[in-house]
């Protein structure tokens, strides 16, 4: 299992376990090994975020993500549907940038 996906792993089972503290940790190491631009880190980064309950974060990590995917934008969605604010979920999901990404 490399570096990367450890890191992965722990985010995960942070969100799961909905570990606060660790999950800056985590992500200041993640930033620090160099995947502070990794598509896939910063899409389980926002999970976490979201997962969570710190849209806030999900967001920032979102708005400074170079590249986005559908998994992106899903992830965003999910973790407002999470929190109960449905009208910005669907806000996302009809715009157009995602539609032009996927």
């Amino acid at each position: 299992m490399s570096e990367r996906q450890k890191l992965a792993e722990l985010l995960k089972k942070c969100s799961r376990n909905l570990f606060l503290d660790q999950r800056k940790e985590v992500h200041g190491a993640m930033v620090r090994k160099g995947y502070g631009f990794d598509l896939m880190v910063n899409n389980d980064l926002t999970d976490m975020y979201g997962k969570c309950g710190r849209m806030s974060h999900a967001c920032e990590v979102f708005d400074g993500m170079l590249e986005r995917n559908v998994v992106s934008w899903t992830t965003l969605m999910c973790g407002y549907l999470q929190e109960g604010n449905a009208k910005v979920s669907l806000s996302l999901f009809g715009t157009w940038d995602f539609w032009c990404e996927a």
